[in-house]
Parts: structure tokens; sequence; C-alpha cells
């Protein structure tokens, strides 16, 4: 299995863990949305690409830990994850997408990779609970209301520690 198609899992309530294929390089358009039982999921090094929303909806995911070959992020692939605490994005990825983590209530921490260059639009609305965001020196273009909608309550660049 190369690629895990478009809402292949999607809405299956007592799904609670996958672990993908080492061959998996592709997680589909809302592969796994609306999991809402599902815990973990292990990703091959080998993956790619997820795509737009695969994990919406998926309440009870409590970590994001991504893998390193990991090139292209869609938009929404978080959002609604009420039970996501913290998430690191890896080096490579370049974009985060629109709506990335909109809603993710309980997200308390966010580290961005050095290679990041843009963070989309409302990437981490509704994020009540962010506490931290790292973001390189290098993250691209963002604003305030791009971010968090003034949620956050201090923003980590580099070395320096700012309030919005």
């Amino acid at each position: 299995v190369v690629t895990i198609g478009e809402a292949a899992f999607a809405d299956c309530p007592d799904l609670v863990s996958v672990e993908l294929p080492q061959e998996a390089r592709v997680i589909g358009k809302r592969a796994f949305h609306g999991c809402a039982a599902l815990r973990a999921v292990s990703m091959p090094e080998g993956l790619k690409e997820i795509g737009d929303e695969a994990f919406g909806g998926c309440a009870s995911i409590r970590g994001a830990s991504l893998p390193t070959g990991l090139t292209r992020l869609g938009d929404s692939v978080c959002q609604g994850c009420t039970g996501l605490l913290a998430a690191q994005i890896p080096p490579g990825v370049e974009q985060l997408g629109d709506y990335f983590f909109w809603g993710c209530t309980a997200l308390q921490l966010v580290r961005l990779p050095q290679t990041l260059r843009r963070i989309g639009v409302y990437a981490f609305y509704e994020c009540r609970s962010l506490r931290a965001l790292h973001i390189p020196a290098a993250g691209g273009p963002h604003q305030g209301h791009r971010l968090a909608g003034g949620d956050v309550q201090r923003y980590v660049v580099r070395t320096s520690v700012f309030s919005p």
C-alpha cells in the first residue's frame, strides 16, 4: 500500500490505532476524518504527504509525531482534534496548511521547523490552550490573526521570547 485513499477510513467509530506500512507515501484527503476514538497513528519515515483534513475530528489523538521524510501537509489536517496536546512539525516541511490546527482546544505546545516558509490562514485559530508556539526565524510570513486569533500567550522565535 503506497497511498491511503481519500476517506478510506473516515468516520470509523471503533478505530483506536493505526500502523501504516513502511511502503506508505501518501495519506489521502479525509483518510481518517471523524475517527473520534483514534488515539495513535504510527507513520513510516518514508511518508511524504498528508492530505487535507486527513485527521480532522479525531478527538482522541493526544500527540502528533510526524516522520522526518514528510514534505507536504494539506489544509485542516488536524482541525477539530480536541484532545491533541502537542505537535512537532518535522524538518523538510515548508508550509503549514490553512486551518491546520483550527479548533484544537487542548493544544498547548507546537514546534515548527527551520524549513517552514509559510503558516496558513487561521492555522491555530481557536487553540485556546496554546501556551507556546516555537517559530524559527526563517518561519516566513505570518500574522497574529492568522496564527491563533490572539489566543497564544507567547511566541518563541529563535531564542527570544515575546508576548503578542
